[in-house]
């Protein structure tokens, strides 16, 4: 799987922030780094696709209310998520249950008119098996 790898400086513009955050995010284990060779030595790269996803986590994350806990806010923010997979499930469902019925529809179609050709074919073969060929036509043989 294949994704854009970003250098720190990159990321750092990407992710609106200074390389030496980035850099802490991957000591803090908040990103992961891999050290590529580099012009200079190895230089550490970033997936694109693992920032997003750290960004994301960055910007989900609200404040904790007075009084509410770090557990209750993740709670909370998971069951949202929990929610929103839920409806994309069962609208994924419900398409597939049309693009299987499409499909059935499609098919029983094409039975048919398999069926059809299969009965032309046979009528055709038992006229030309009647006829007789033009030079014994031509000829009166």
């Amino acid at each position: 799987m294949d994704t854009e790898r970003l250098s720190l400086k990159d990321a750092a513009e990407r992710a609106n922030v200074s390389p030496r955050t980035i850099r802490r995010w991957i000591k803090e284990g908040k990103l992961t780094g891999d050290k590529e060779p580099g012009p200079y030595g190895e230089q550490y790269s970033v997936s694109a696709e693992q920032l997003e996803r750290a960004q994301n986590a960055k910007e989900l994350a609200p404040p904790a209310q007075p009084g509410e806990s770090t557990a209750q806010v993740v709670r909370a923010i998971l069951d949202e998520r929990d929610a929103a997979i839920t409806n994309a499930l069962e609208s994924l469902r419900a398409d597939v249950g049309q693009g299987i019925q499409r499909q059935d529809d499609g098919m029983a179609t094409l039975r048919d008119e398999i069926r059809a050709l299969r009965e032309t074919i046979e009528r055709m073969g038992s006229v030309s098996e009647t006829r007789r060929p033009w030079w014994k036509r031509m000829l009166g043989r």
